[in-house]
């Protein structure tokens, strides 16, 4: 996962500034196409598991039965229906992937983009200090939240964020970085807009769409600790039916023989995890290729590539063709200049109705920078 993440983020080099659009998820792959059904899928059977799951996910009902025609997943050792508690358990894991992502890229948004426009030696700090928070074993770190705060599902979700939060926020600081280079944030500059106004107005917006894009890796992360902290008993308690949970239940069980306890929650990770992963690829692949010209223009413009590539090839003849194109271009200019009436001809014997010398225009809410510097007319 951790290469996988890497992979990404020198992907998502090349679609920095980039906006995120209804062509973009058009042109994805198949396999991302797929992955967003299979994912709306799951969301929407989180969504509705109250109507649609075959029994309650607490109930008690004839324990270690295989699956059969009554209970599809078969039943757990205290004898509750695994289906049902997989339908359950999708609310939950979901909820705490999307809301730990969440509270990650709230305070890594606000970390990283305060480390990209600050002073070098704030930045520095901060950023030594993302490393230290990156250097703990992430497993130890989240559990040693979980069990200050408490064994819930807001602890766990902020444990969690707190993992993925420096993450982000690199993500976050590089993005602002690439973008402080482009020129319309110098055109800002020059008008004498201050870093925050430059940040919220222009270059959040540019880089949103790409920081979007990492977050979807971490939901598929932060589904994954979550079934990791609950094997050592960090996550949230029995009986809520998360998948982490129904994993762990099912451990004795798989030992002797059972195997549908772990298959069915351990099959809706994989799926999950892996659609995610695969989506995020295929939006980045999207956001990063060229749009692809129509067929029909293709075809109109094939006789004006071959041109183009003969005059590329003959410097003397593309030369004759500039100035061709010059020169008809001056004669139509030419010619429109001629038939003008209503050209002003200045008066250099009376004096002049407004005279200005060094104009200066400034705007004191940008730092009195001088928009209009020393200017003079007549």
């Amino acid at each position: 996962m951790a290469q996988f993440r890497e992979g990404l983020s020198q992907k998502m080099e090349s679609t920095s500034g980039k906006k995120l659009s209804l062509r973009h998820l058009k042109a994805m792959s198949l396999g991302g196409k797929i992955s967003l059904v299979v994912l709306t899928l799951i969301v929407l059977m989180a969504v509705v598991a109250n109507f649609i799951a075959p029994y309650d996910p607490l109930s008690i009902y004839t324990a270690r039965l295989a699956p059969n025609g009554e209970f599809l997943f078969g039943t757990d050792d205290k004898g509750r229906d695994v289906m049902s508690r997989v339908m359950y358990g999708a609310r939950y894991s979901l909820l705490i992937g999307l809301g730990s992502t969440a509270f990650a890229l709230f305070f890594g948004a606000i970390i990283g983009a305060l480390a990209a426009v600050t002073r070098t030696w704030i930045s520095e700090v901060i950023m030594r200090v993302m490393d230290v928070i990156m250097s703990f074993p992430g497993i130890a770190l989240a559990a040693t939240v979980v069990i200050v705060m408490g064994a819930s599902i807001p602890s766990l979700i902020v444990a969690i964020g707190i993992l993925y939060a420096p993450q982000i926020a690199r993500v976050v600081r590089a993005n602002i970085m690439s973008e402080y280079g482009q020129d319309y944030v110098r055109a800002a500059m020059v008008n004498g807009a201050r870093a925050p106004w430059i940040l919220w107005k222009h270059v959040m917006r540019n880089c949103l769409a790409p920081i979007l894009v990492f977050t979807v890796v971490c939901v598929a992360d932060a589904i994954v600790f979550e079934a990791s902290l609950a094997f050592i008993s960090a996550g949230i308690p029995e009986p809520t039916p998360t998948w982490g949970n129904i994993l762990a239940d099912a451990r004795a069980g798989v030992l002797s023989g059972r195997w549908w306890q772990a298959l069915f929650p351990g099959l809706f990770i994989m799926v999950t995890v892996l659609c995610l992963n695969i989506l995020s690829e295929g939006v980045t692949d999207a956001m990063a290729a060229p749009p692809a010209a129509p067929l029909q223009a293709a075809d109109d413009n094939l006789s004006s590539d071959r041109e183009a590539d003969r005059l590329v090839a003959d410097p003397k003849l593309a030369y004759a063709a500039q100035a061709e194109a010059l020169e008809a271009r001056l004669a139509a200019l030419r010619d429109v200049e001629t038939r003008r009436t209503d050209r002003f001809e200045a008066r250099t014997d009376v004096p002049p109705i407004l005279e200005v010398k060094d104009l200066c225009i400034q705007f004191p809410r940008h730092g009195d920078v001088n928009v209009v510097d020393h200017l003079s007319f007549v």
